[in-house]
């Protein structure tokens, strides 16, 4: 009979208990990825806990990054200006984590890659999360929607009415950064769509076109929620006719009045 004492019999052993206690407890166990030496999802408060040193990404001291502002004018439905965009991957900055103690910027705004924090946020809507932590869910496939906060607002809950009935892996945030001419948007890992209203046939059509796209979002299948919650609205539910896994993006959505 071979013996399994020696050092890597050692390792093949240890690493078939620690696979069958994950079967056995059914936890995630977050993937080896490199990610500048920085393991996501996991919380570390000399790193990312999700709750300290927040003020780094933005200042929640004030409402100016989701309310539209007393000197400011509400914008008017305009006229149908509908873009679409994608970045070759190669041109998508590295999915680098960086702690809390480093700030991150962005050259593509909004941006569709890129550093970002360890822990994304937990899917939904919110008063306002910060671009970096919702970049890290698009790495994992989700669908971001954001609008800017002197948007109309009928059209604002149209947008959101539309994120909850086709997907749970989304985040919905107001994102200043939007032109006034096209104030609404979405992004996946390497795309986005940009509107001057929201146009259902074609939101519908870029989220199944690239929701989990796996060409692309390299952490597509890792559906679970993460940490973060700071200023979290209502979180996301399953869709009805889909799973947690949104295997059924927007059913039915087209093919019937449900909007």
């Amino acid at each position: 009979m071979t013996s399994l004492r020696s050092s890597g019999g050692d390792v093949i052993v240890l690493l078939l208990v620690l696979s069958c206690l994950a079967r056995l407890t059914q936890e995630w166990i977050p993937p080896s990825h490199d990610h500048g030496g920085v393991q996501m999802g996991v919380p570390d408060n000399g790193c990312d806990d999700a709750e300290w040193n927040l003020a780094l990404d933005w200042d929640f001291t004030t409402d100016y990054e989701y309310k539209c502002q007393p000197y400011e004018e509400y914008i008017p439905v305009k006229k149908t200006i509908v873009r679409y965009s994608c970045l070759a991957n190669e041109d998508i900055p590295p999915p680098i984590h960086k702690c809390m103690t480093k700030h991150i910027r962005y050259k593509d705004l909004p941006p569709r890659g890129g550093p970002h924090r360890p822990l994304w946020p937990v899917y939904g809507d919110y008063r306002y999360v910060p671009p970096q932590r919702w970049v890290h869910s698009l790495e994992h496939g989700a669908v971001v929607f954001l609008y800017h906060p002197c948007a109309n607002r009928s059209e604002i809950d149209f947008l959101k009415e539309i994120a909850d009935l086709c997907l749970r892996r989304h985040v919905t945030t107001p994102y200043r950064l939007l032109s006034r001419d096209q104030p609404f948007a979405l992004v996946t890992y390497g795309c986005k769509l940009t509107m001057s209203h929201v146009r259902i046939e074609e939101v519908v059509q870029f989220i199944r076109d690239n929701a989990f796209n796996p060409k692309r979002a390299s952490e597509y299948d890792n559906w679970k929620n993460g940490q973060y919650s700071f200023h979290l609205v209502k979180p996301a539910r399953v869709v009805p006719g889909s799973d947690m896994e949104d295997s059924n993006l927007c059913p039915g959505i087209l093919e019937s009045d449900s909007i």
